[in-house]
């Protein structure tokens, strides 16, 4: 239907159920995020967070893989950071030896003011992690199936999308 209609953003709770549930019953989310192509907005047991009416993402954590959608992730950011005046921070979760130099460089061509972060280990904990100590409001995620090390941002997204404290918008 969001592909049909054309949709700018398809919005969503979801439950945070572990692995085993999933399993068995499946997760609409999960499907979701795997089959549609427009850019999706979930939150873990958002209708039972009244604050969600004054809603503002004011910090806003960015993570990128260097993978061909990091750019439009940043772009993403940008514009949010546009809108709501936020402070971004942006996070690599690897331990490349010119992360640091790949990270100043995909900022600065996305026209983005931001800080940065490279944090080593598996990008789910990473991302999740640092959301939390930024206090971010909002986590923007690329997701897709590339294969391979630019690929494993994007293959853990729905595990970020279930382990997230704030919401996630996966582009």
């Amino acid at each position: 239907l969001a592909e049909a209609e054309k949709v700018d953003l398809v919005v969503m709770p979801t439950q945070g159920h572990g692995r085993w549930r999933e399993f068995l019953i499946g997760s609409v989310t999960a499907k979701v995020l795997h089959d549609c192509h427009r850019p999706v907005l979930t939150g873990v047991h958002l209708e039972a967070d009244a604050s969600h009416q004054t809603w503002q993402a004011t910090r806003v954590l960015c993570a990128i893989d260097f993978g061909p959608e990091s750019g439009h992730v940043l772009e993403w950011a940008k514009h949010l950071a546009g809108e709501f005046g936020s402070e971004v921070t942006v996070l690599h979760a690897g331990s490349e030896p010119d992360a640091a130099e790949r990270m100043t460089r995909a900022v600065n061509q996305a026209g983005l003011t931001a800080s940065t972060v490279i944090v080593p280990g598996e990008p789910h904990a990473a991302v999740v992690a640092t959301s939390r100590q930024v206090a971010a409001d909002l986590v923007i995620i690329g997701r897709g199936s590339t294969p391979g090390v630019l690929g494993r941002l994007r293959a853990q997204a729905y595990e970020i999308v279930r382990k997230s404290t704030c919401p996630v918008l996966s582009v």
